[in-house]
C-alpha cells in the first residue's frame, strides 16, 4: 500500500475515534466501541471505503483489515506509557519477589519481564479489550484502597481470604499480590491451539462453550504460555489469575480471591471517573448496590459484593 492511502486510512481511523461519544471514552473502549460500529455497519463502511473519496482500487476488505491494524496500534501507543510508569514506580517488585523468588533473578529482571509480557498480551484482541478494567484498577489505586479496607474490618471477605483460601499475606504483600494478578489475569484472553471434538482449534476462554472444552484443558495450555514469558508464577498464583474472569460458580470454595477480583475487574471494566452530584449516591455504591441485587446474574459472591457497598459508602466512593 503506498504512502497515500496509508495516510488516508490514518485519517478515516483518527475521524472515528473523533466522533463525540467515542472520543469522550478511555483508548481501550474506543476500540471496541469502532470495532462494534464497523461490525453493525459492515455494508455500508465496505461501501465507503470503496468510494472514490477513498480507496476505489483496493479491496474493501483488506482495507478494513488495515483500519483495524492501525486503530489497534494507535490504542496500544496511548495505553503503553501509564503501562510502563506502573511497572517503573506503581508496583514493589522487590516484595513480589520475596513472595515468589526465583534463581538469581532481579526485581528489575521481574520488571522486564512482565513489561514484555504485557506487549505480548496486548497484540491480542481479546486480552486488550478486556484489559481496561487493568488500567483503571491501576489508575484509580482500586487495590491499595479497597484492601485496606476489608483487612481493617476484618470481615467476610479478609475472613474468607484469611481461612478459606488460607492466604496469610500481609497487608502490604497482598496489595502487590493482587496487582501482579490484575497484570496477568487476561493471559484467559489469549488464543492458543487445543484439541477440541470440532477438531484442532485455536482457542481461548470464549470458546470453551462453544466448542465444549473442559476449562483446566484450556487454562493448563495458557499456563504454559505464561511461564515461558514468566517462569516466577506459581501454579496457585496462576489460576488465582485465571479463575478471576470467571463467575463465582466457576470457582472453588477456597478461591475467594478469584472471586473479589472478578468483581473489581468487572467493576472497572467501563469505569469513568466523574463528579457526582451532591446529595447523590456515589459512583462504587451505586454500582455495587445494582451488582448486589443482581448478583446471581452476573455471577458476583453476594456477600463480597455487599461488602463493597458498604465499604464504598463509608469512604464515600
Amino acid at each position: 500500500m503506498d504512502e497515500n492511502n496509508k495516510q488516508k486510512i490514518l485519517g478515516f481511523v483518527n475521524h472515528m475515534l473523533s466522533i463525540p461519544n467515542i472520543r469522550s471514552e478511555p483508548p481501550l473502549i474506543r476500540e471496541g466501541l469502532i470495532i462494534t460500529f464497523i461490525t453493525k455497519n459492515l455494508t455500508q463502511i465496505r461501501s465507503t471505503l470503496a468510494s472514490g473519496d477513498f480507496f476505489p482500487q483496493l479491496n474493501p476488505d483488506e482495507t478494513l483489515k488495515m483500519v483495524f491494524q492501525v486503530l489497534k496500534q494507535i490504542v496500544i501507543n496511548d495505553v503503553k506509557p501509564e503501562i510502563e510508569l506502573w511497572l517503573g514506580k506503581g508496583i514493589d517488585f522487590g516484595i513480589i519477589k520475596s513472595i515468589y523468588p526465583y534463581q538469581q533473578l532481579t526485581p528489575d529482571d521481574y520488571r522486564s519481564m512482565l513489561s514484555t509480557f504485557i506487549n505480548e498480551l496486548l497484540s491480542s484482541n481479546d486480552a486488550r479489550y478486556n484489559f481496561n478494567s487493568v488500567v483503571n484498577v491501576f489508575k484509580y489505586r482500586v487495590i491499595e484502597r479497597y484492601a485496606s479496607k476489608f483487612f481493617e474490618r476484618r470481615g467476610y471477605i479478609f475472613n474468607a481470604i484469611r481461612r478459606v483460601e488460607k492466604n496469610t499475606m500481609e497487608l502490604h504483600e497482598f496489595i502487590e499480590f493482587s496487582k501482579l494478578v490484575f497484570l496477568i489475569k487476561n493471559i484467559v484472553f489469549m488464543k492458543v491451539p487445543i484439541k477440541t471434538d470440532a477438531g484442532d482449534r485455536v482457542v481461548n476462554i470464549n470458546d470453551i462453550f462453544k466448542f465444549s472444552i473442559p476449562i483446566t484443558k484450556l487454562i493448563k495450555k495458557q499456563e504454559m504460555l505464561l511461564l515461558k514469558h514468566l517462569p516466577f508464577v506459581t501454579s496457585k498464583l496462576f489460576m488465582t489469575a485465571s479463575k478471576s474472569c470467571l463467575k463465582k460458580e466457576m470457582t472453588d470454595t477456597d478461591e475467594a480471591s478469584a472471586r473479589l477480583f472478578y468483581i473489581l475487574a468487572s467493576r472497572y471494566q467501563e469505569y469513568k471517573h466523574q463528579a457526582v452530584d451532591r446529595g447523590a449516591e456515589t459512583l462504587d455504591k451505586s454500582w455495587y448496590n445494582v451488582a448486589k441485587q443482581n448478583h446471581s446474574f452476573y455471577g458476583f459472591d453476594d456477600k463480597m459484593v455487599n461488602e463493597l457497598y458498604y465499604i464504598a459508602g463509608d469512604n464515600l466512593w
